[in-house]
């Protein structure tokens, strides 16, 4: 459910009640953080309580519309902005990433939005055009997988092309964030996804028990594992979205020696 309230200079901010008791709520205000600090347009998400109901508090952006999902009528500025946007996407463990998840602002760039899912399979996701949680719901596929996808099957429009190098500002920008400043970012929605046992949980529990060789670990020592792992993640970007580029045959010499 959503509520609108009316803002100052006649803005409309969406309210987002959490059934996880804020958790969610953090978990999307960080990544939207994460989006905005690595270069990436995002829109501004705050953990409120209103009405006695915990969620998220962000800005409507009016005269917007959802990317129009066919391939062929993507341009290349829209497929370099969805590159771009899947190292963000999996930095922060959102695959939600559909079409509808992102607007077409009016001056034609292209925002993600709706970051609720972030985080939600840490630990258990994998980078690559195959895993799509979500499918089993009958939700569709992220916009990069189906970039990729038009690009082997040859429907994207004449002349546009997958530019893997097109990621490589986002992935500096985020190897930029100190690991202190990044977890401090994320220590909210650490916290409160341990102490309310949200769908991350079990993996870094069992990541936890093995760094602390006991049964049954602290929320705190959950938490910090969901940390640890957040900040290896970031640091593997690059390494990372060289084999997820060669692994899809769309690296080259070039490509190679910029992704180190």
């Amino acid at each position: 459910k959503k509520v609108f309230f009316s803002g100052p200079e006649a803005s409309t901010w969406m309210f987002k009640p959490d059934k996880a008791q804020g958790a969610r709520a953090h978990a999307e205000a960080a990544a939207s953080e994460l989006l905005g600090r690595a270069g990436l347009p995002a829109v501004p998400v705050y953990t409120r309580t209103i009405g006695g109901q915990k969620g998220s508090l962000q800005p409507f952006i009016s005269g917007t519309g959802p990317l129009d999902p066919a391939v062929h009528s993507w341009s290349q500025a829209d497929v370099d902005a969805i590159l771009r946007y899947h190292v963000g996407a999996w930095a922060v463990g959102d695959h939600d990433g559909k079409p509808d998840n992102v607007l077409r602002t009016v001056g034609g760039g292209l925002v993600p939005i709706d970051q609720g899912q972030a985080f939600k399979f840490f630990g258990s996701d994998h980078l690559g055009t195959t895993y799509h949680p979500n499918g089993a719901y009958g939700v569709g596929r992220p916009v990069y997988h189906q970039a990729y996808a038009a690009a082997k099957g040859g429907t994207l429009a004449k002349g546009v092309r997958i530019r893997p190098e097109a990621a490589l500002p986002v992935i500096s920008a985020f190897e930029a964030i100190p690991d202190a400043q990044y977890r401090s970012i994320l220590a909210g929605t650490a916290h409160e996804g341990a102490r309310h046992k949200v769908s991350w949980y079990p993996a870094m529990r069992a990541r936890a028990a093995k760094a602390h060789s006991v049964l049954s670990p602290t929320d705190a020592q959950v938490a910090e594992a969901f940390l640890d792992h957040a900040c290896e993640r970031k640091n593997r970007l690059r390494a990372d979205f060289a084999g997820f580029f060669a692994a899809e045959g769309l690296s080259n010499e070039a490509l190679a020696a910029q992704m180190g």
